[in-house]
Formats: structure tokens, sequence, C-alpha cells
């Protein structure tokens, strides 16, 4: 067997992959083609235990039992998390879900949502939720405009912004209300939907919110 051969191809594989991934490339690479993910994984599973960990003795939190059914997935999808801010969230649920004053009954539903969102995701549902609490009024009541939204998150594409607004309307976590159709827009296509909607939290958002905090 031609060693060159082989080697040719694969290193071109590993030139894609240096491409597609953010850093630490050299380690990524050596565990995909070791065949040990489950290493890399351990790792990060480590860092967000013992963070947890420190929030617990801050806190002064006694942890109680949680369900293998609730913590080994919660370990597996944080394990894959690569962005600080969600690592915070996956953080901040496991403590929340070890927490004996905490109420929730279903930590799996926060779970399956969270493994479903993007860090602009996360960003754009805080910044509706402060919005939406900004008064003593029941934050079912206010609701934040697509124009607010977009001037705040200027650096996102208004369409992607749309999308990511749709993606946490899909996940339960806001609701829109009836939109207005503008004259005016960028993407005729989305005009009816996009343009002048508002969105206001759910229940569900607002746990999803208390949960990851």
């Amino acid at each position: 067997m031609d060693i060159e051969k082989i080697s040719e191809p694969v290193n071109k594989v590993i030139d894609f992959v240096s491409d597609i991934i953010k850093p630490p490339v050299k380690e990524i690479i050596d565990t995909l083609f070791t065949d040990n993910v489950k290493y890399w994984r351990f790792k990060n599973q480590i860092r967000l235990l013992q963070k947890a960990e420190k929030y617990v003795k801050a806190k002064g939190i006694n942890p109680k039992k949680i369900p293998i059914k609730t913590l080994v997935p919660l370990l597996e999808y944080s394990s894959l998390e690569e962005e600080n801010s969600l690592k915070e969230m996956w953080t901040k649920l496991l403590v929340n879900s070890i927490d004996p004053l905490n109420t929730s009954l279903n930590q799996n539903i926060y779970i399956e949502i969270l493994k479903q969102m993007s860090p602009h995701d996360a960003k754009i549902l805080e910044f509706i939720n402060k919005k939406v609490k900004h008064s003593d009024l029941n934050f079912r009541i206010n609701f934040v405009s697509f124009e607010i939204i977009i001037k705040k998150f200027e650096a996102i594409p208004e369409k992607e912004c749309y999308l990511i607004l749709e993606n946490l309307a899909r996940l339960q976590l806001i609701e829109p209300m009836a939109p207005v159709q503008s004259k005016k827009s960028i993407f005729p296509s989305f005009s009816v939907r996009m343009e002048h909607s508002s969105y206001r939290l759910t229940h569900l958002g607002n746990e999803m919110i208390i949960q990851t905090s």
C-alpha cells in the first residue's frame, strides 16, 4: 500500500476540517482522527462540572440529587458547545437543576430547548426579556417591535434577525402579535410577516431565562 497516496487525501481532509472549525483546531483534529472525541467532550464536561461546583459553593447550595435522564443529556449536549455565552447557560442550568429551592419539575424541557439555540438566539431572547420587564406591569402585556430589535442588533442582517425570531417562536420562547404590512422592505417576500411585527415573552420563555440565569 502506497503510504504517500493515503496521506495526501488525509492531509486535504485535515485542511478542510481546519477551515470549518474554530480553534483549538489541532486538539479537535487530533480527537477526530484518533477516534477520541469522547475525551475532548469529557474535558468539556469536567470544566462545566467544576464551574457548577464553584457556583454551588458560592451560593451555599446544598445540591439535591437529579435523575440520570436529566444529568446525562445535559452533560452530553453541553460538551459539544464552543461558545462561552452558551457554556455559561449550560452551567447555570445545571446549577438550577440541583438547587433544592428550584420548583421546576422538568428540567429536560430546558435542555432540549438550549441545545437548539445559537448565541444570537440567546442574546435576542435576553434583550426581549429585559425590554418587556422594564416596568412593574405583567411582562405578558409588553411587546418589543421588530424595528427596535434590528436597531439593537444592527450587526445581524435583517433577514437573519427575522429567522432568529422565528426560531425563538418555534421553540415557544416568544410569540408575535399580528404584524402590520410595511410599504418599504428590503425583503418584499417577508414584508407581511416581518416588518413592524412585535414580540412578547411566553411563560416558557420567562422560565427559560430563569433556569439559565
